[in-house]
Order: structure tokens, then C-alpha cells, then sequence
């Protein structure tokens, strides 16, 4: 989970997110989701949009490429919702970046099989690390 500084004034944003992002990952596949959030100075939230991709699909949604290294990769998130909103100043934005878990996405067990056919004695756990320095640049 990530913070900007408070918006210094009124701002308006329109437009689509992009998150450019280096993750590694110590298993051939797993699935991401990320979000922006409108952070108020009351501390209260309002999702502003979201994008998901499958590891395996992170160079080409129509080829599969398993992950066959631990060394970090450019993810290219450039799917969110289009949005149009005044940032209100004192407010933040925050991105979170995690796994995909939900009722309304194939489950993913991570092995690289042909996940329609995966159960549970296929999954394996991922660890996820995300580096953001001068030779992996993360940004949104």
C-alpha cells in the first residue's frame, strides 16, 4: 500500500491509471489486482478504479508466458475505469497493489497448469516482492 503527499490544491484528474510496477514472483503464475483510492483527511475512502492481470498474461492477453525466473519483471497495469474527479486539497491518493481472491475471478493455485482444471492439491503459495529503485522505476 502505497500514499501520495496530500494535494497541495484542488485538483482535478481525468483519465485513465497507469501503473507500470517490478514484481517478482517465486512461482510460474498468480494474479493481481490494484486500486487507487481517493484517501479523505477524515481518513475515510472512496475506490477510484481498479485493473487485474494473471501473471502469465503480463507481456500479451491473448499468449501465455509462465514465469520462469525470480528475478524481478515490469508489470504494465493499463486497464483501469476511466475517471473524472476533483482530488480535494489535503486529500491523497492510495494504491494498493495484492492478490486476486474473489468469488468473481477464476481461482488461481499459482502451478501454471490450465487453471479451469486446478484444485487445491495443485496450489502452491507465491511470495511476491515488489521493488521500486533507480534500475526498477515503479510507477503509477
Amino acid at each position: 500500500m502505497y500514499h501520495s503527499a496530500p494535494f497541495e490544491q484542488d485538483t482535478e484528474i481525468s483519465g485513465f491509471f497507469e501503473l507500470s510496477v517490478w514484481l517478482s514472483i517465486d512461482q510460474p503464475d498468480t494474479d493481481f489486482r490494484v486500486s487507487v483510492a481517493e484517501i479523505g483527511v477524515d481518513g475515510g475512502s472512496l475506490q477510484l478504479a481498479t485493473d487485474s492481470m494473471r501473471a502469465r498474461y503480463r507481456e500479451d492477453p491473448r499468449a501465455q508466458k509462465l514465469i520462469r525466473t525470480t528475478e524481478p519483471l515490469r508489470y504494465d497495469f493499463r486497464h483501469f475505469t476511466f475517471i473524472s474527479r476533483q482530488i480535494r486539497k489535503g486529500h491523497r491518493l492510495r494504491l494498493v497493489i495484492g492478490p486476486l481472491n474473489s468469488l468473481f475471478w477464476q481461482k488461481n493455485y499459482n502451478s501454471g497448469g490450465v487453471v479451469a482444471v486446478e484444485s487445491m492439491r495443485d496450489a502452491r503459495p507465491v511470495t511476491v516482492r515488489l521493488f521500486h529503485d533507480e534500475t526498477h522505476p515503479s510507477a503509477l
